[in-house]
């Protein structure tokens, strides 16, 4: 029998800045443990991205493959980068803020740093009054928060960029809740952080 292998094409139009570095977009691929690998570096072919994997994709890692092209900058990295990532099922029945996954940076030189995050979730299911929010945070102060209140994966991710003085050490996190008073449950999972200098 023959090897089947499957791929995905993105236009560079999908990324956030029309533009892609694809072996910086490998490693958050690569990181973000998809249940399929990729057979090689992503081809930039004219417009379009193209994904290579050993096998048939199933809906979750399409999810996340998503996200992770929803979250890619395009950029090189600069000097200093540092990630991490949560990609397991985590769960929240309470209407306080638990962490999925947090970043600590060591002193860092002073220069403008890209902060990136991606994190799927969704309710254990439908309960009317109630939703799922999701928060990603910078030294414990909410900087973007998302509400979803259907059974089904969402993803929130994005980039933004931070002027940093020399010295600072920032803590960042995605952190989930339910919102409402009816009984229900939040899944998160496929979280990550990064922090790159770009400046």
């Amino acid at each position: 029998m023959g090897t089947t292998t499957s791929t995905q094409t993105y236009l560079l139009s999908e990324f956030p800045n029309t533009k892609c570095n694809v072996q910086i977009l490998e490693a958050e691929i690569v990181a973000a443990s998809l249940t399929v690998n990729l057979v090689s570096t992503p081809q930039l072919t004219g417009s379009s991205v193209v994904c290579t994997f050993e096998d048939l994709l199933t809906s979750g890692d399409v999810t996340s493959l998503d996200a992770v092209v929803a979250a890619h900058q395009g950029d090189d990295f600069g000097s200093t980068l540092i990630k991490a990532n949560s990609t397991g099922q985590s769960e929240n029945s309470t209407t306080d803020w638990v962490s999925k996954l947090s970043l600590t940076a060591d002193p860092l030189p002073s220069g403008v740093y890209l902060v990136s995050w991606a994190i799927e979730h969704e309710m254990a299911a439908i309960v009317s009054g109630t939703a799922g929010q999701v928060r990603l945070t910078w030294n414990a102060a909410s900087v973007y928060e998302d509400t979803w209140d259907l059974n089904q994966p969402h993803n929130f991710g994005g980039a933004i960029p931070m002027d940093l003085d020399a010295g600072a050490e920032p803590v960042v996190a995605l952190e989930f809740k339910k919102l409402g008073a009816p009984a229900a449950t939040v899944y998160c999972r496929q979280a990550r952080l990064s922090i790159a200098k770009i400046g």
